[in-house]
């Protein structure tokens, strides 16, 4: 039979009903023992930044754990904020404790408002999940996100590894732990779980199932076993509402919450040993996505959002593109993709990965005097966000053609010559010169004479007597453009 992981320190008055109601549907003997919280058998040491959202929860008399899953919101099992009734408990004897250590907290921290799920079973336990809102963020603590719906299937399926963790008992009978335990464990197919006959092997112990006393549409079941051995990791009395997550560091995704179970690691609630073991029993949050948002856990793994491009800048045929985050959520890549304005030319696309919270990539081989909107998609996880808002940047082309303003005569063969330069058409100008080449016969004898014109004008030196043709040119990246012609005879 399953039971309820809480660590009720008066379970008489807190459990007993609803133990006698899941005796009487479920036909099993009244000789049952309390209902029990998890706690964790086996388990090991933290490591560090671990266990920063794990909180203590005290709810009339029971002790529980919980995740802190946003500043304000705690996670944690509808059947510890319950009467045996099933009815929440007055808020002012519901407290939360966290400890920046991985010494146990003591509940100290007020609530402003208890929600269980509107279908939780106190019979049952399905869907055993609960909201606590606090009336302030805890300082020093590091929430962790809920996970979002297809990052929790791909968590729980068949043999995948997750964990859990909490302050619960380290053995069946007792006692609780004063440090913070996490237990490593593999996930039971759903086929099994739900099944009193089929067996799944977790480090070759055999784990039975439950049939029809566990809906694995909301709940999912997971074991673990010491490597080596045949010891059996597991949650167990105390450590009710405790997480069960997938992931480390800041990419750790609540997909679960410590709900109930048979005894504790594969031993009766007297010690003794059971001849077919049981994995623990945890319920799902994936499917319970849409009731978290509507009591205003933040769900921002499950709607990511998108990023901003906060420099889009082009050097001849190229963009370098740096791309930031639209929100706190840690960002893995992103796709940057430039689109032409017009033409049939087909988008162009470069990757990047985030460091230190920006993305940089740079797209080549761009159209000269082509109009691109360019934008950015981000992904973390398997999460893929909408793009982000679009930058047009024009790719440059030739400049425009420079022209001869005006010449003047200066006397002993010396002409100076004011020039507009040609506009730079997106792409710097790197120079403007004025060149003149002597007409007739005398054009094969006499050089060219050539300078670059500074702040708009330029002196040469000219043969007196001779007719030239003179032009100004202007040139950036994509090439030179010549200003119209200008004869005369000096």
């Amino acid at each position: 039979m399953i039971f309820a992981y809480g660590d009720a320190m008066h379970p008489g008055r807190v459990l007993a009903a609803a133990v006698a109601a899941v005796a009487l549907i479920l036909g099993t003997g009244p000789a049952w023992a309390l209902p029990v919280q998890p706690r964790v058998v086996n388990g090991r040491p933290p490591e560090p930044g671990e266990i920063r959202a794990l909180v203590s929860v005290q709810s009339g008399g029971l002790s529980c754990g919980g995740t802190l899953v946003d500043s304000i919101h705690v996670i944690t099992a509808a059947h510890c904020v319950v009467d045996s009734s099933g009815n929440v408990m007055d808020i002012a004897r519901v407290k939360v404790g966290w400890s920046s250590s991985t010494t146990r907290a003591i509940p100290a921290l007020p609530v402003i408002k208890v929600a269980k799920h509107p279908d939780y079973s106190p019979v049952t336990f399905a869907n055993d999940l609960a909201v606590l809102t606090l009336p302030g963020p805890i300082p020093g603590a590091t929430p962790m996100l809920v996970a979002n719906a297809s990052r929790s299937v791909a968590a729980l399926a068949k043999g995948a590894s997750v964990r859990s963790a909490g302050y619960g008992y380290t053995w069946v009978t007792g006692p609780s732990s004063n440090t913070t335990l996490v237990a490593d464990l593999i996930v039971i197919p759903d086929r099994v779980c739900g099944s009193r006959t089929m067996s799944y092997s977790v480090g070759g112990v055999d784990f039975y199932g439950f049939g029809s006393e566990v809906d694995t549409a909301n709940a999912v079941c997971a074991i673990g076993v010491v490597p080596d051995t045949t010891q059996i990791i597991d949650t167990c009395q105390g450590d009710s509402g405790g997480p069960l997550y997938a992931g480390s560091g800041l990419n750790a995704r609540l997909v679960g919450v410590v709900s109930v179970g048979d005894g504790c690691a594969g031993y009766h609630d007297d010690g003794t040993e059971m001849p077919r073991k049981r994995p623990g029993v945890y319920a799902r949050t994936g499917s319970a996505l849409q009731w978290l948002a509507s009591e205003g856990v933040d769900m921002s793994d499950t709607s990511l959002a998108p990023p901003v491009i906060t420099s889009a800048l082009a050097t001849g045929t190229r963009i370098d593109i740096v791309v930031a985050p639209g929100s706190s959520t840690r960002l893995d890549t992103a796709a940057v993709t430039a689109t032409p304005s017009t033409g049939t030319a087909a988008p162009a696309i470069c990757t990047a990965v985030f460091q230190s919270g920006t993305a940089a990539c740079t797209i080549t081989g761009l159209a000269s005097g082509q109009s691109y909107a360019v934008t950015a998609i981000a992904a973390a996880g398997d999460l893929v966000s909408d793009p982000s808002s679009p930058v047009t940047v024009t790719i440059g082309s030739k400049p425009g053609a420079p022209r001869i303003r005006e010449t003047f005569i200066l006397g002993k063969g010396k002409v100076e010559f004011i020039v507009a330069a040609g506009r730079d058409n997106g792409s710097p100008l790197t120079s403007t010169t004025m060149t003149c080449v002597a007409r007739g016969p005398a054009k094969a004898q006499l050089p060219q004479a050539s300078g670059p014109v500074v702040d708009g004008s330029v002196i040469l030196t000219l043969k007196q007597g001779m007719r030239y043709t003179c032009r100004a040119t202007s040139t950036n990246y994509f090439g030179s453009t010549r200003s119209a012609p200008l004869t005369f005879l000096l």
